[in-house]
């Protein structure tokens, strides 16, 4: 799925994230168009999508820098607004948490 390989590569050190969805995963020929698709640049959002455009645009955002390969997408858009205040009361993993507040 390439909107789960795209909202968990901030969460994963590279190297653990090129070993779960391979090194190509951003390059992949036979996923560009589900990216362009779940980052609002073509078509639309695959019905079974679990992913917002948002989230996935923000996301691609954020790991840009650690996967360049996502550029050609990333350079289409610009950085959504992102509302962080409404998320203060949260269910997440105090690890993850702190990874998110690194961006926010």
């Amino acid at each position: 799925c390439a909107f789960v390989g795209l909202i968990l590569s901030p969460f994963l050190s590279e190297e653990k994230f090129r070993g779960i969805f391979e090194a190509d995963f951003f390059i992949k020929p036979e996923l560009q168009e589900y990216f362009a698709e779940i980052l609002g640049l073509s078509g639309h959002k695959p019905f079974e999508c679990i992913g917002e455009i948002g989230e996935a645009q923000l996301t691609a955002k954020i790991v840009v820098e650690k996967y360049p390969e996502l550029a050609k997408f990333t350079d289409q858009f610009p950085t959504p607004n992102f509302d962080k205040d409404k998320f203060h009361n949260h269910s997440m993993p105090d690890n993850f948490a702190e990874i998110w507040k690194k961006y926010f």
